[in-house]
């Protein structure tokens, strides 16, 4: 596996990740993050770069990552080993570079926006002074001396974080300086529908929408629908965001985002815990009552007006799809919701974020019986562990 193709292959399954690249096309660096960080990031709100080295084990380590200070108390870390000479080279080309090109890729691992990087003149010598004996740095796989590293370098970003000046190894952050922003147009093309989608598009409930619209679309094709209707009381109702089936699974699926662009001011933690709980509790309520009308057997409409043929007596998934699920704060109340949901209206009830979602489809290779079975496996798990922070894992060649 050559470098762009290990790099691609990092993009694809990992959540979160930083990548310095050099190379004999240029430099840049690679961020990829959940949507609602990037958001926050465009919309003014301090990243770092922070670095560690380890000189405690047999051979150095040195560490990278960001902070993405969307909440200035609970900043979003994402941390990871530079574990190849590839990655310490570029990291030493870019820190001397005037400037350097910035990506920025979501959950779906598409770009979103660009823009430029420079550093504060000091800002990247101290780094450099770990980097100057290359060869001597570790290279090689994600064993158990690079994972015990790794676990050295969050311990002492947590130390740092809560003000402990005892670190157990070399940390430091730096803050880059971002200029000239381009935001990216993204279209996105289906078996029947095309979108474009834009990262700062205010209406941030159709970008979610639209996303997991496509991210189906290549899995169920023509049976797949967005916003598929029902008449009751004599008036269309929206059934559902988003509507996939095949022969022996069906799919209900409410999306629910939290505003970045267009909220009025930063929320504590305690305000966006108490708000996406809130989002998760009408999700919950809006796909079992979609499960409810098709067991009333109301007659459903795709968006052209054509009746959509369900097998109703099928057990639904039913998927409540956030933008983001915090792991602090209290959300026993949401796990209850979930239990009661599930045991009153049997089905398998889902709460994700899209970071997950995205995960389980390319855990299934492109089939909807795959896709089936592992939410049916996922289920299996929540109902033994009976809570909302669960997070699924692909594996991959490269760890």
């Amino acid at each position: 596996m050559d470098i762009a193709e290990r790099i691609y292959s990092e993009l694809k399954s990992e959540n979160a990740n930083i990548w310095y690249i050099a190379d004999k096309f240029g430099s840049k660096v690679m961020i990829k993050a959940p949507e609602i960080s990037l958001k926050a990031i465009l919309r003014g709100c301090r990243l770092s770069f922070i670095f560690g080295r380890d000189d405690t084990a047999e051979t150095v380590f040195i560490h990278a990552g960001i902070k993405i200070y969307d909440d200035v108390e609970h900043p979003l870390i994402v941390t990871g080993v530079l574990r190849f000479r590839d990655e310490h080279l570029s990291l030493e080309t870019i820190l001397k570079n005037e400037s350097t090109p910035l990506q920025l890729f979501n959950e779906l691992d598409v770009c979103v926006a660009t823009g430029k990087i420079t550093f504060a003149k000091d800002d990247p010598q101290r780094i450099l002074s770990w980097l100057s004996a290359i060869d001597s740095l570790y290279s090689g796989a994600f064993n158990q001396s690079a994972i015990a590293s790794l676990d050295r370098f969050d311990e002492s970003i947590n130390k740092e974080h809560d003000g402990n000046t005892s670190l157990s190894i070399n940390v430091d952050e730096i803050k880059p300086i971002i200029s000239e922003w381009v935001i990216m147009n993204n279209h996105f093309f289906g078996e029947k529908e095309h979108y474009q989608i834009n990262v700062d598009n205010a209406d941030e409930g159709f970008v979610l929408e639209s996303q997991i619209w496509y991210s189906l679309d290549s899995v169920f094709g023509n049976y797949l629908y967005k916003g598929p209707q029902i008449i009751k009381n004599g008036k269309p109702r929206e059934l559902t965001d988003v509507l996939a089936y095949h022969e022996l699974g069906l799919f209900l699926i409410e999306s629910k985002t939290a505003a970045v662009f267009s909220a009025r001011e930063n929320k504590s933690v305690e305000k966006k815990i108490a708000s996406i709980q809130k989002q998760i509790v009408k999700g919950i309520k809006q796909v079992v009552g979609a499960c409810k009308a098709l067991k009333d057997n109301y007659t459903v409409y795709d968006s052209h007006g054509e009746v959509i043929e369900l097998n109703r007596k099928i057990i639904p998934h039913c998927i409540v799809l956030v933008s983001e699920i915090l792991h602090s704060g209290d959300w026993t109340i949401i796990d209850k919701h979930m239990i009661d949901a599930a045991k009153k209206n049997n089905v398998f009830l889902h709460v994700m974020d899209l970071a997950e979602f995205i995960l389980l489809l390319k855990a299934s290779s492109g089939k909807k019986e795959v896709f089936d079975y592992n939410l049916m496996k996922r289920f299996e798990q929540w109902v033994q562990h009976r809570t909302i922070h669960m997070r699924s894992r692909l594996k991959t060649d490269s760890k």
